[in-house]
């Protein structure tokens, strides 16, 4: 599966910085969920969303997608 962060490496300290967060984590990976368990969780989804320069379309989906669990 292609990695999308890697299209936007360049942005990502400024979108981690803007959000006051140090670690991006997948709310759906447990495993590296728990090394933060304590640890305030920030959305930065549609952030990251809007790091791709999506077309209006896109972005809607983008949004209804943070309602579903991912596809395995």
């Amino acid at each position: 599966m292609d990695d999308l962060l890697a299209h936007i490496e360049d942005k990502l300290p400024g979108i981690m910085k803007g959000a006051g967060v140090t670690t991006l984590v997948s709310k759906w990976d447990e495993k590296g969920m728990t090394k933060y368990a304590g640890a305030e969780q920030i959305n930065v989804t549609m952030t990251l969303a809007d790091a791709l320069d999506p077309i209006e379309g896109q972005r809607e989906f983008a949004k209804e997608l943070q309602g579903r669990d991912p596809v395995q």
